[in-house]
């Protein structure tokens, strides 16, 4: 006790093994996942259902943004990971460059639209 207050005191926990049938499963499993980017993915996700399609303007709610797919996609992927844009620009592709994907931020990413792609 200090000052009449009992002092809480924290162990580290004994790290179990594990046991060969989980670590026999655990390189089963992977060894058939394929070996895949996040943004692979996302983007194959899109092109399956047509989610980047419900993300409209602002102003038009029936102007679709058909051929922002990947810029969608990038955008997404930064906040889903919260790893900002930064790692997501490229200058080389014009659907990757910081306008783009600023612009795509601010123009499509609402809560309605995330909503619609959602439930795609």
């Amino acid at each position: 006790m200090s000052d009449g207050k009992e002092d809480l005191v924290l162990t580290g926990l004994d790290k179990l093994e594990d046991p060969p049938g989980l670590t026999r499963l655990r390189e089963a499993v992977n060894s058939r996942l394929p070996r895949v980017d996040l943004p692979e993915i996302l983007l194959e996700i899109a092109a399956r259902t047509g989610f980047t399609s419900k993300f409209t303007y602002v102003t038009e709610r029936n102007s679709r943004a058909d051929d922002r797919g990947t810029s969608l996609c990038a955008v997404l992927i930064a906040e889903a990971c919260n790893i900002g844009m930064e790692p997501l620009i490229r200058n080389d592709v014009p659907a990757l460059r910081r306008s783009l994907l600023s612009w795509s931020n601010q123009i499509f990413i609402r809560n309605e639209t995330l909503n619609e792609a959602n439930a795609c």
